[in-house]
């Protein structure tokens, strides 16, 4: 069994486990559920092998269900994959397509590859300078196929069978060279005749040529005696009944994931711990624990939003004042246009699909959430942090919108996440949810002290760049 697939059945034994617990009631998506779980069995480990190694136990039970309270809200379960470490290192795993046979110039490689120069196509299609892609590349089209060389000397010039045959007639085009000059362009009719456009004048030039559509096999007639010379074709070939078809491999690649640290720690007065017990019976310690917990979350949710704003892949600009539209609702609606450009650059790059998610300040959010057409605003998801990212809607029912109030004001984040736990181009792996030391009295202030920790791995994989798209929006009216 490979460790992918032993991580989702242990994944699964682990969520039957909690679910027992109740821990997970509430958590609809399937794979958050399976994400918490493992997390939850990760912290009970460490919860045991503290208390059972020393004297005083170390943590409290607490912790338990600050996990379930706080990290389904992680603004990375809604924008990145997220994949749990069972260790302090592991595997990340993420999805590839792969050709394992090539037409003409194009090579087979993975589906990320860099549009539109970017050797390395596959589904990418025959990505050319003018960004034009065949739909029909898996099918029966060869562009660029690259002839044997004939030594030359000779007026007739005869080269090997083509690659792909039967050939269709009346479609190929190609261009004839003598060496490495490019001396003339040529079509070739359904009848089979050649028709020749001259490049190049100073050196010999071919005058017919014949092609036997059903082995492939092409001469020239040369005016005159020629050096090395060869051909490089475009055609359609035949499929029917023909057993060399181009073949699409699914590959589940890895990458290593190491797991750092975060930490952070608070203090409180003892006398501040006397009232709230006396007045309103509640537990300073538990308090500040949650509210550090949900520090430190929210600290997290800011490093993975700052990495994907950094690593944008795409970025453009829409400005207010040069906008087109002669009132308010005409130039945000331009607005609505740009985003849609990005996300459509976002799918051509990536060829798994548009934008679907937006992070922005609240400002922006604004223009959204005040549109009298296409926003649809969310009636129950929301996170339950006050101090955190908020659900707020969808935007003309494609991109989930989200708010963050200390989100750069003029900026907004757009990007692609699919269906898959694999399919994203930025991966967040938590490994250690919270570990809480015990509380120190400060003898000389008698100031209770508290820390937290959590470990987790991030990485941006597969040219997870082209996954994000930043957008800066200025002199916007709010």
């Amino acid at each position: 069994m490979n460790a992918n697939a032993q991580f989702l059945n242990e994944a699964r034994v682990l969520e039957k486990k909690w679910a027992s617990t109740k821990l997970l009631n509430g958590i609809e998506d399937r794979f958050t559920r399976s994400t918490t779980a493992v997390l939850l069995e990760n912290q009970r480990l460490f919860n045991e092998t503290a208390t059972d190694t020393s004297d005083i136990a170390q943590f409290k039970r607490i912790s338990i269900p600050l996990i379930r309270r706080i990290y389904p809200q992680l603004i990375a379960n809604k924008v990145v994959s997220v994949q749990p470490l069972l260790g302090p290192t592991g595997l990340v795993y993420y999805l590839r397509f792969r050709y394992s046979s090539n037409k003409g110039a194009t090579r087979g490689a993975d589906n990320n590859s860099g549009f539109p120069t970017d050797d390395a196509n596959s589904l990418q299609q025959l990505a050319s300078g003018d960004a034009n892609l065949d739909i029909y590349y898996s099918s029966d089209f060869v562009q660029n196929e690259t002839s044997s060389t004939d030594a030359g000397g000779d007026v007739t010039s005869v080269f090997s069978p083509f690659e792909h045959t039967p050939i269709i007639a009346g479609t190929m085009t190609g261009t004839v060279y003598d060496g490495s000059t490019a001396v003339q362009t040529f079509t070739v009719s359904q009848a089979g005749t050649f028709t020749f456009t001259t490049v190049n004048s100073d050196t010999q030039l071919a005058t017919a040529g014949t092609l036997d559509v059903t082995t492939g096999e092409m001469t020239l007639t040369w005016d005159g005696d020629p050096g090395a010379n060869h051909v490089v074709v475009s055609y359609e070939y035949n499929m029917e009944c023909n057993q060399d078809l181009p073949e699409i491999n699914l590959v589940v690649e890895s990458d290593d994931i190491v797991a750092k640290t975060r930490k952070l720690k608070a203090t409180w007065s003892y006398e501040a711990q006397q009232d709230l017990r006396s007045q309103h019976n509640l537990d300073a310690e538990a308090e500040l624990t949650a509210v550090l917990a949900q520090e430190i979350n929210l600290e997290i949710d800011r490093e993975v939003l700052t990495d994907l704003r950094n690593n944008a892949g795409t970025v453009s600009a829409w400005d207010y004042n040069t906008s087109l539209g002669d009132n308010i609702k005409e130039k945000y609606e331009s607005l609505y246009i740009k985003i849609v450009e990005v996300s459509n650059i976002v799918h051509r790059k990536t060829l798994r699909g548009g934008c679907n998610w937006i992070v922005t300040s609240p400002e922006v959010a604004s223009i959204f959430e005040t549109a009298t057409a296409g926003f649809a605003p969310s009636p129950s998801e929301t996170f339950t942090s006050s101090l955190g990212i908020q659900y707020v809607g969808t935007v003309n029912n494609r991109w989930r919108l989200y708010k963050d109030p200390l989100f750069p004001s003029g900026q907004l984040l757009m990007g692609y996440k699919g269906d898959s736990y694999m399919d994203s181009g930025y991966f967040f792996c938590p490994y250690v949810p919270l570990t809480q030391t015990p509380v120190v009295l400060d003898p000389e202030s008698f100031c209770p002290r508290k820390g937290l920790l959590t470990r987790y791995g991030k990485k941006l994989l597969r040219e997870g760049s082209k996954f994000y798209a930043r957008l800066s929006i200025a002199n916007f009216i709010i």
